[in-house]
């Protein structure tokens, strides 16, 4: 059994059907429960500085900054880079009224649920961390 909240493409598997060799199977796209319009903001900066220049890090907490203060937190900030996300989380300690989560300080679950029932709460994180999240919401919807 294969479940994944990022295995269909469109609305079937065909692409995974093909790459992997499977062609007698049993399919299913369910629905989310996730209402992306009132609910998710996806943000990409067209002026941010090259992440590997020392100006980058600076700039990108202050346009965090800005984010968050405008969704009144209640958001991952994702991150490909561990020292990044461990740099900007420390810039970011202090400057806002919303709970700050990192990724590192307790169980992956226990972020999470924390995450969850803390109003407002803000979690850092790395990318890996929310595949894993997603896997998991795909695991118990199966």
């Amino acid at each position: 059994m294969l479940t994944s909240a990022t295995l269909a493409v469109g609305s079937g598997f065909e692409y995974i059907r093909k790459r992997i060799g499977l062609d007698y199977v049993r399919e299913s796209v369910l629905p989310s429960h996730f209402d992306y319009q009132s609910q998710a903001m996806l943000y990409v900066p067209p002026d941010l500085p090259d992440p590997r220049t020392p100006q980058f890090a600076a700039k990108a907490a202050d346009r965090i900054r800005k984010i968050l203060e405008i969704t009144r937190g209640r958001a991952f900030v994702l991150f490909t880079s561990y020292a990044q996300m461990n740099e900007i989380y420390q810039r970011l300690l202090g400057e806002l009224e919303f709970p700050l989560l990192l990724q590192g300080d307790a169980p992956k679950m226990a972020l999470l649920e924390e995450f969850r029932l803390t109003p407002n709460a803000v979690l850092f994180a790395t990318s890996s961390f929310w595949q894993g999240v997603m896997y998991r919401a795909s695991s118990l919807a199966a």
